[in-house]
């Protein structure tokens, strides 16, 4: 039996594993175990897998193949919510709203989320709030283009356990309410990594709805004889289709690409140089689930997609253990020196550095806030990538002028002396964020006239 296992990248992902493990033991951190995937994007082959730290252990249940165990994934869900609605017409520029939010639940009470730091940022691109991975904004997103397509979204990518039943789920569902196997997640983000395409084989599992290929372990086998029983030869390619029925395009996965690879975007929570930040351009996401039982790193380059994850088998919290600090160094870490020391140019040949964009992506001036066209008072304007067609047509309507009575402060009228009149310029947000707009002190327009 001949695998697709290349033993130098296993070796590495195994002592970058257990080496940043036992750093955090040392730490004092309540962690006993890792796991890892490494796929070859183009052919779906997987390169690396390590299911638990010490096959050994039974004390830790060592023999349990984490790597095909369902665990929560925390934020590393979020980009199929996105994904979603960039399928449907959303922009990255788009302004959503992180403020205090609760959504119905009936017969439950509200659902209101939290952001991982209990604080609100206010207005946020879908690009800052995806990178910066804030969770409020993840779950407008996902309660905008519904539950159920989302679910659809991650079965076509290649999630396989996420239930049939699309009530099942709630809300949090972006925030890693369904458990996933670690290998699915790392194929699923493959397939952003190929331009919105999956390669690999075909299932033997297939099922309407869900993923039509499946990740590559064996490259051929042998009888007693040499005989060929089994040969994989070349990866089968699929595009992948949506709830809607239409496939993905290059141009919605290579814009949540490059959302994702936005070192500037995350830079504001997880700092310009942290573990997510390679010598090469890399596209990464984080996830940490409820009490820190689950920590996730899943990243790609065009090449390559390493997946993370650390935990105790027996789901026991790590008490404070984040992903960019529990997986993240390892992720890094098995990247860096698969390109760094030469193995990823031994199997792949030659290497691509960056993600090449496809036709039909277009940069547009937009207000940095709003994500509309900049009107005059803008005060800060960026040239934000779009999808052609997608492009705002509208002006921004968060920064308005209005001409008031200096002296009383009231709205002028026909009736104000000209020398009175002083124009000003006031951010005006959605009357859902009327109580952050409180606490933050921004002045609002006047609503008496002089």
């Amino acid at each position: 039996v001949f695998t697709t296992v290349d033993l130098d990248v296993q070796r590495i992902a195994e002592e970058e594993a257990r080496a940043h493990v036992a750093k955090l033991q040392e730490d004092g951190n309540e962690v006993s175990n890792a796991a890892v995937v490494v796929l070859r994007n183009r052919t779906g082959e997987m390169l690396a897998m390590v299911g638990s730290l010490d096959y050994w252990n039974e004390e830790l249940d060592g023999n349990v193949n984490v790597a095909i165990a369902p665990r929560q994934p925390g934020s590393s869900f979020k980009p199929f919510g996105y994904l979603t609605a960039f399928h449907q017409g959303h922009t990255a520029a788009e302004m959503v709203m992180d403020v205090h939010s609760c959504f119905d639940d009936y017969p439950n009470p509200p659902y209101c989320p939290e952001n991982y730091d209990r604080e609100y940022r206010g207005p946020e691109t879908l690009r800052t709030a995806l990178a910066r991975s804030r969770n409020i904004p993840a779950v407008k997103v996902l309660d905008l283009v519904g539950v159920g397509n989302v679910i659809r979204t991650a079965h076509a990518m290649g999630i396989n356990t996420l239930s049939e039943d699309l009530d099942y789920y709630g809300l949090s569902l972006t925030l890693g309410g369904g458990e996933i196997w670690l290998l699915d997640m790392a194929y699923a983000y493959s397939v952003l990594a190929n331009g919105g395409v999956m390669m690999g084989q075909p299932t033997k599992l297939a099922r309407p709805g869900y993923r039509e290929l499946d990740p590559v372990s064996i490259l051929r086998v042998e009888d007693a004889k040499g005989e060929v029983l089994f040969q994989y030869s070349q990866p089968e390619v699929r595009n992948v289709v949506l709830a809607d029925g239409r496939e993905l395009t290059p141009q919605e996965a290579y814009l949540l690409t490059h959302v994702l690879a936005d070192n500037n975007a995350r830079a504001a929570v997880f700092g310009s140089n942290s573990a997510l930040r390679l010598s090469r351009p890399a596209a990464a996401k984080t996830g940490t689930t409820t009490d820190w039982r689950d920590v996730w790193t899943i990243g790609y380059t065009p090449q390559l997609v390493t997946g993370v994850w650390v935990g105790n088998n027996d789901n026991t919290p790590m008490e404070g253990l984040s992903s960019s600090h529990g997986a993240g160094p390892i992720w890094h870490n098995i990247m860096e020196r698969i390109y760094n020391e030469g193995h990823a140019q031994r199997l792949l040949g030659d290497v691509i550095d960056n993600f090449a964009a496809p036709p039909g992506m277009t940069r547009v001036e937009v207000c940095a806030v709003s994500g509309l066209l900049p009107n005059q008072h803008c005060p800060n304007r960026v040239k934000a990538l779009f999808i052609e067609g997608s492009e705002p047509a509208e002006y921004c309507n968060v920064h308005r002028v209005e001409r008031v009575n200096r002296p009383s402060g009231k709205l002028a009228t026909a009736c104000t002396p000209p020398e009175l009149v002083e124009e000003r310029v006031y951010e005006v947000y959605p009357p859902e964020a009327a109580a952050w707009v409180r606490e933050q002190g921004i002045p609002q327009p006047p609503t008496q006239r002089d």
